[in-house]
């Protein structure tokens, strides 16, 4: 898109700003701030941050039609704090006060003045959801124990476009602007007809190139990192926040296999994940759908209400939040 907002077409190399999207969706049903969390992680990802002017732009375009003068979003008073339910940084939008009444630990986008306030949690109120893949790009596979990874994972049983391509300059680079040192191409390959300038593994984990044009599978990834510190749950959480985007979720058999390949080296039997007993419930503190790996007890025990994963059992438990553990975060 050019500077007059017409579209143009260039050559995939090109190098231009460009347009990400989260999908909002504003909801035109009156619920409480539980209500509507729990609406909208059933059928989307959870309810909307606001964490930047843009942010702001987006959610007062989505509100137009609300039938409430405020909005609830994902913005709550917990353990001292405010903080956004998704993990994200809470941003300089936010000016709430310290220390609220209980029954107004609760964020809510006043749509008349354009800004957040807290309001009573049990107040029904329209809301605004966000739909959003946690993935950062199509995959990197940048040395032979990330290769190893990959096929130990059981992902690699189709043909799928990995974020390997030939720029412009004739150098094969991935998608990241990173470039590539480290290749597995099968015999023959790279070959170089019909505009064949992007990569995809076989199934034998080996690479060939195809035209990008073509419908494939892909992998796209996100970064775990194993921090080899002891901390406690909320230690460990406001690290994550800090450095990269929070605690890791464990919603599938997937994202367990990727866990326990990063967890090889952990320095304690279990490791903290984003699980939380909060409300009566346990959730992914990133906002993600609890999936069918959590089977835990209801928790009485607000110092017992964290969960970790025990790593030589290889299943999901509560454990005292204060007690100090290895931890895994991820970046997306």
């Amino acid at each position: 898109m050019n500077s007059n907002g017409f579209w143009i077409n260039h050559p995939y190399w090109y190098g231009h700003p460009f347009y990400c999207y989260r999908f909002l969706i504003l909801v035109k049903e009156k619920k409480t701030w539980e209500e509507a969390q729990e609406f909208c992680r059933t059928n989307y990802t959870g309810l909307a941050s606001v964490t930047s002017e843009v942010s702001l732009k987006q959610l007062n375009l989505e509100t137009v039609g609300t039938e409430t003068e405020s909005v609830w979003t994902g913005l709550r008073f917990m353990d001292g704090q405010w903080f956004w339910v998704n993990g994200e940084q809470l941003g300089s939008l936010v000016s709430m006060p310290s220390c609220p009444a209980l029954s107004y630990r609760c964020g809510a986008l006043n749509t008349t003045t354009n800004t957040l306030m807290n309001q009573n949690c049990n107040e029904k109120m329209n809301f605004v959801c966000y739909w959003k893949q946690y993935y950062r790009d199509l995959a990197t596979i940048t040395s032979k124990e990330e290769h190893e990874r990959l096929l130990q994972s059981g992902l690699s049983k189709y043909d799928s476009w990995i974020g390997l391509y030939m720029s412009y300059s004739g150098i094969w680079t991935w998608a990241d602007g990173d470039p590539s040192l480290f290749r597995k191409w099968n015999e023959g390959s790279p070959y170089f007809q019909y505009n064949n300038y992007c990569a995809y593994t076989y199934y034998t984990g080996l690479w060939l190139n195809g035209y990008c044009g073509n419908g494939k599978s892909f992998y796209c990834y996100r970064f775990l990192i194993l921090v080899k510190e002891k901390k406690t749950w909320e230690e460990a959480q406001e690290f994550c926040r800090t450095n990269y985007t929070g605690l890791v979720s464990v919603t599938s058999e997937t994202s367990l296999r990727q866990l326990n390949l990063e967890t090889v080296g952990t320095e304690t039997e279990s490791v903290w994940t984003g699980l939380r007993f909060m409300d009566g419930q346990w959730l992914w503190v990133s906002g993600e759908q609890l999936g069918s790996l959590v089977s835990m007890p209801s928790c009485q025990d607000p110092s017992s209400c964290c969960g970790a994963l025990n790593t030589t059992r290889n299943t999901m438990k509560n454990q005292n939040c204060n007690e100090k553990l290895n931890f895994v975060c991820y970046w997306a």
